[in-house]
């Protein structure tokens, strides 16, 4: 009988093959048929399908109980459908054999069983795959993963692009750091030449002082000794002896008193040198050279949707999606936001909780020049710590010491300061209301005024971002300013809105410019945009006397009420988050706000000589 495998005519002919074998290129008769596999096994093959577990219950069958032989024409209308042999990932014991249609997916019997028990169409993969007809393709499924593996590599291509983008710009960045420090060195080394040229200078006016007292004492060191040595040669004339007598005590009287007159004094002068305690006070303050800043920008070129191709068809009807719902996006979610600093950011910030006190402490900050008590009408922090204190009563802004808040040193104003604040870390604007100005102030080694802006309004409410500067009339209307003085645009109206009459105390103003927070004394927050229409409103009975405010940075405003007597904190949309802090002396008069920049500390100026300072949580 012919055999059914039999590939090579000088074989030896057999009956039936041992499939194992003919797959590896063998020649081996089958001595065994499993009814399950449906195919036939040498001697040496059927010990190894006895040796797996999952065929150990297969039905061996001799050559005796063979089935009848297979004709040309069954070989060719019938296939034999194996089983899958892939082992499955979570049940390692277990082969991925099941097929959920529900969810299209497949597994194992457990997976079905823990993962799949309510769905109603669960199939045996072998049997379910050859009653279908119709089969995805393994070619079209090629090809789509091709796509997926061309749009994973070209966003790989755009994150080591950014990479070597990120490892450039960090060494420019750290060069800035080193020419900082090179600038730094350079002045410090100019402040030393200044130094020791100074104190060089006053030793040499000491010095100059002794030598000429040395040669004035040589000179008339000389003088006595010709005098005695005219007196030593005694002569035998009793006139000219006379002579000589008087002319010598003439020059004695004359150097005593010269001796008088120039005698060193007991006490020596010495030149000490009084080292600059803002230097080594600013050393001390700061952690770095300077800050980090991030720049996000969006490069809309490089930052696409890594979705692979459309998975959602095959072949066959009965696959609706091949791949699994995780490989519809290539990239995880956090590679859309986190991936690089000049991706734009996709997830909301979270929103920033209550603030709490915990406890306070008090610093005066009176100067010996101040002619009556203080007043702290507001207030604003520098990049580097510093605080700025807007002092009504003595006319004055003053600098505070951002760790120990000492005063450091204040700057007279030509009128009553309103509202200050911050320009860049080295100036602050000053708003005049009578005097219908704002100032300039440098804040150099010591504060000086340095140019200002006339309004021709009574200006109150200050604040500055994008480089221009938002003032506030006392009653409604909201101007912006270029720093060059020319007015931008107006916000309100006249007659003015009846939700923004009068009493404008302060302004606050966001990064973006997107909202401007107005306090008002007799209607409390007022929420603008930046066209000046009013999104956001609050004027609860919490608030009475609203003052100065306060952009955390982090979300939130902090807003002191001078007849409440609180600091209360909203979200950017105007809404109540809570109450801060209630303080305990009523007769306060609480008015100046600032936090540092790490919100831990709060600072509240009011009416008197001190300060309050209160830890956050």
């Amino acid at each position: 009988m012919a055999s059914v495998g039999s590939t090579n005519a000088s074989d030896e002919i057999f009956d039936f093959m041992c499939r194992v074998c003919k797959r590896n290129g063998k020649h081996c008769e089958g001595e065994k048929y499993c009814e399950q596999c449906q195919d036939y096994f040498c001697l040496t093959c059927v010990k190894v399908h006895d040796d797996i577990p999952s065929l150990t219950r297969h039905t061996i069958l001799d050559k005796e109980h063979f089935p009848r032989e297979p004709t040309k024409k069954d070989t060719v209308s019938k296939s034999v459908l194996e089983a899958p042999t892939e082992r499955c990932e979570r049940h390692s014991h277990h082969f991925i054999d099941m097929y959920c249609q529900n969810h299209d997916d497949v597994g194992c019997g457990t997976c079905m069983a823990v993962n799949h028990r309510l769905c109603k169409d669960i199939f045996y993969i072998p049997e379910y795959v050859e009653n279908k007809r119709r089969l995805a393709r393994t070619t079209e499924m090629e090809h789509k993963l091709n796509e997926v593996i061309k749009s994973i590599t070209e966003q790989l291509d755009i994150f080591k692009r950014e990479k070597s983008r990120i490892l450039k710009s960090r060494e420019e960045t750290l060069e800035v750091v080193k020419k900082f420090r090179k600038e730094i060195n350079d002045r410090l080394d100019e402040l030393e030449k200044a130094s020791v040229a100074d104190i060089s200078g006053q030793y040499a006016v000491l010095v100059d002082i002794v030598d000429k007292g040395m040669t004035m004492l040589e000179t008339n060191k000389l003088k006595v000794k010709n005098s005695l040595d005219v007196l030593s040669a005694d002569s035998d004339q009793i006139t000219q002896n006379f002579v000589n007598i008087k002319k010598s005590k003439k020059v004695a009287t004359e150097i005593i008193d010269v001796l008088e007159q120039n005698k060193l004094p007991i006490q020596s002068k010495n030149i000490d040198f009084a080292a600059d305690i803002r230097i080594s006070s600013l050393l001390k303050e700061i952690n770095a050279l300077g800050k980090a800043l991030q720049q996000v920008t969006t490069r809309n070129e490089d930052l696409k949707t890594m979705t692979s191709p459309d998975l959602k068809t095959a072949a066959s009807p009965d696959f609706k999606t091949v791949a699994s719902p995780d490989l519809k996006t290539v990239a995880s979610p956090d590679l859309k936001t986190e991936a690089s600093p000049n991706l734009k950011t996709v997830a909301s910030p979270k929103e920033e909780g209550l603030y709490k006190t915990t406890q306070v402490k008090k610093y005066c900050v009176r100067g010996r020049a101040d002619k009556f008590d203080c007043s702290i009408l507001t207030a604003c922090t520098m990049e580097d710590g510093t605080i700025i204190l807007a002092e009504g009563r003595n006319n004055k802004i003053k600098r505070l010491n951002g760790s120990t808040f000492a005063v450091r040193d204040s700057c007279d104003m030509p009128g009553k300061p309103w509202q200050v604040c911050s320009i860049r870390n080295d100036q602050v604007a000053v708003s005049l209301p009578r005097k219908e100005k704002v100032l300039f102030v440098s804040l150099a080694n010591r504060m000086s005024v340095t140019q200002n802006i006339s309004t021709g309004f009574n200006c109150h409410g200050l604040a500055h971002t994008e480089g221009n500067l938002y003032i506030s009339d006392r009653f409604s209307a909201v101007y912006v300013y270029n720093m060059m003085g020319g007015q931008l645009q107006k916000f309100t109206k006249d007659p003015p809105r009846r939700e923004m009459s009068y009493a404008i105390r302060s302004l606050a103003v966001t990064e973006d410019a997107s909202k401007v927070f107005v306090a008002g004394w007799n209607n409390g927050l007022i929420v603008l945009d930046n066209q000046g229409k009013v999104v956001g409103k609050f004027n609860g009975p919490q608030l009475d006397g609203a003052w100065d405010c306060h952009l955390t940075g982090r979300g939130s405003l902090l807003m002191s009420n001078n007849i409440s007597n609180n600091v209360l904190q909203f979200g950017l949309d105007g809404k109540l988050r809570g109450e801060v802090v209630r303080f305990t002396d009523q007769n306060g008069s609480y008015k100046g706000l600032c936090c540092n920049k790490e919100m831990t500390k709060m600072i509240i100026g009011k009416s008197g000589d001190e300060i309050e300072v209160y830890d956050l949580m």
